[in-house]
């Protein structure tokens, strides 16, 4: 048997379906302007009796990559956002005379009760990211590089020259082409400890370890850069490598070596 539907009957089912319809994007419109906040802290490193000590810090600029949020830490070194669209975000923290840091991939997810707390955990532990170092005035130059049967020992002029009270060093990297650099190295080699410290001895044991795909008949290039004992760093996906902020900006000349045979 054939079922007729009359004409008032479609309009109805018509109605309701575009009612419906309507309900579902109105919905998914809504899902999508969800806004959600942030709070955090960030902090700074300082030398304090001999050594650096972290600081909660006033003044920090904290901006939200590609976008207007943009705000400043307060007495307590403590930051907040609210409002931020649903999404993923890259924080920006800097300082005249620190080093900038990035913390990346911050997910915000809107319609929460609590804002997400980028600050540190209930043991204390700081997020490396929120933390800046003060850029070294430390320079280093004229890189060489020598041999001791399969060790490579660089040396460089440090200036000022490190004592008992003055904390320089040297911040060597190195990778696979001559266009190396503190931001990507393969690998990194800081000098140890707070004396006289412009030498850093590399072993081939140490190479095979770090430098993803080291091949001892290879070429390998070398630049070394200042630093005061301290830096920070955070890993960056977008390069695929760690970035290193505080170190001196001014690099030595770039040195080749190749591993002795044994």
């Amino acid at each position: 048997m054939k079922t007729k539907y009359s004409f008032k009957s479609i309009i109805i089912l018509a109605t309701i379906f575009t009612t419906f319809n309507l309900a579902c994007k109105k919905t998914e419109i809504e899902q999508l302007n969800l806004t959600g906040s942030v709070k955090g802290n960030a902090y700074i490193r300082k030398e304090s009796v001999g050594q650096y000590t972290v600081f909660k810090q006033k003044g920090i600029k904290v901006q939200i990559e590609n976008t207007d949020f943009s705000t400043l830490t307060d007495e307590e070194g403590e930051y907040f956002f609210d409002n931020i669209p649903s999404g993923t975000y890259n924080f920006l923290y800097s300082l005249n005379g620190y080093g900038d840091m990035k913390k990346c991939g911050v997910q915000i997810i809107g319609n929460s009760d609590y804002p997400i707390d980028l600050g540190e955990n209930e043991s204390g532990i700081k997020p490396e990211e929120c933390i800046l170092s003060p850029i070294s005035t430390t320079i280093a130059t004229n890189l060489t590089v020598e041999y001791n049967g399969t060790d490579v020992i660089f040396k460089t002029d440090i200036s000022p020259q490190p004592n008992d009270t003055i904390h320089s060093g040297v911040f060597l990297c190195i990778h696979d082409n001559e266009n190396v650099a503190f931001d990507n190295s393969l690998d990194f080699y800081p000098s140890i400890g707070w004396g006289a410290s412009n030498t850093v001895t590399v072993t081939k044991e140490m190479l095979e370890k770090w430098v993803e795909g080291f091949n001892p008949s290879k070429t390998y290039y070398a630049i070394a850069y200042g630093y005061s004992g301290v830096y920070s760093y955070y890993f960056d996906p977008e390069k695929g490598s760690y970035v290193y902020r505080g170190i001196n900006p001014t690099p030595t000349n770039v040195v080749s070596f190749k591993v002795p045979e044994e």
